[in-house]
């Protein structure tokens, strides 16, 4: 999966990301169909809180939508109305708790997730993970969540907040005014 700084990330972290990934992007299949299905044009896996756009609620799952200052319809996750967990950070500590447990730092012990940051980070990071050598993860999800949808054109920019999108112009969008999320 890596081809930098794989000999620094511990054995137990490596293999849970393995793991974990597929079963990720497999969850977020419901939330690609709604998206394309409403014809829009990028779907931010964050929940945001927002008066303005559309709010709606299908099938239990509490969405916004709105237009973005680029033109590009967007649909989110309204948090008002509930709080859905879609960041990869946080579905890797749901399934995986131990990763994240406190650590005793006056004792030079670190968590697993922090242990692994400095160099798993840049693979994760849409600053780092659009070129190579970092972009590697980033391919390999874009690759696994066209295969799971049998949709080439829907595209995977994996990050912080990661979004689906699903034109040119909506990748555009997310390179330039997205890259630090």
């Amino acid at each position: 999966m890596f081809t930098n700084n794989i000999n620094s990330l511990t054995p137990i972290f490596r293999e849970a990301i393995e793991e974990f990934i597929p079963e990720w992007l497999e969850s977020l299949l419901p939330y690609y169909q709604e998206t394309k299905q409403n014809g829009d044009d990028i779907l931010e896996l964050s929940n945001v809180i927002s008066s303005e756009g559309e709010h709606y609620e299908k099938n239990g799952i509490y969405y916004c939508r709105h237009m973005n200052d680029g033109g590009l319809s967007m649909l989110a996750f309204d948090s008002l109305k509930g709080y859905r967990k879609v960041n990869w950070r946080e579905c890797l500590i749901e399934k995986h708790p131990d990763f994240d447990r406190d650590p005793d730092i006056a004792m030079g012990i670190f968590c697993e997730l922090t242990k692994n940051s400095l160099y798993f980070d840049h693979y994760v990071w849409r600053l780092f993970n659009r070129k190579p050598p970092y972009d590697d993860l980033n391919n390999r999800v874009d690759s696994y969540f066209k295969q799971l949808t049998g949709d080439n054109s829907v595209g995977f920019s994996l990050s912080s907040t990661s979004m689906l999108y699903f034109n040119e112009k909506a990748k555009w969008y997310i390179d330039q005014y997205r890259v630090f999320m």
